[in-house]
């Protein structure tokens, strides 16, 4: 029950109400100049008003930066991150296997097989990858990244 009032807080976090009609409007995507479907009244999505045109967007802005919700800040972090990770040790460096310490070459950007005790491994997180199924959505997913939401 508890989950099921969290994922109703999260699905609500982005609404505004129409000023006109009082009807529940969520934006996915887009400008910020919505059109309420229950009345057809036209109002900034940012600050509620209601507005004729594009006039009202001088003050407040159509497109904006902030706009992005907390999980899309939180993605473009993860992403950042996975790319310093990755850039710290390139193709054709050596990089140690964490079961056995063995100094292997990498020649895969995410994944490297260790040769002396015979496993693979993240080069992200350095986990061993048993499964060949596990192995192709395991690099960079919220799991490797530590990332637990």
């Amino acid at each position: 029950m508890s989950q099921e009032m969290l994922n109703i807080r999260e699905l609500y976090k982005d609404v505004r109400v129409c000023s006109n009609c009082r009807m529940a409007i969520n934006k996915s995507a887009g400008c910020n100049k919505v059109m309420c479907t229950s009345c057809g009244q036209l109002f900034c999505f940012r600050c509620c008003k209601t507005i004729n045109g594009y006039d009202h967007f001088k003050n407040c802005r159509l497109f904006e930066a902030a706009d992005m919700t907390d999980w899309d800040k939180e993605m473009i972090e993860l992403q950042n991150g996975i790319q310093m990770r990755a850039q710290k040790q390139p193709l054709g460096g050596t990089i140690r296997c964490p079961k056995c310490r063995e100094t292997n070459f990498k020649d895969d950007e995410k994944y490297v097989f260790c040769w002396a005790c015979r496993t693979s491994y993240c080069t992200l997180c350095k986990r061993i990858i048993q499964d060949k199924i596990l192995k192709r959505g395991h690099w960079g997913s919220p799991e490797c990244v530590g990332f637990d939401h």
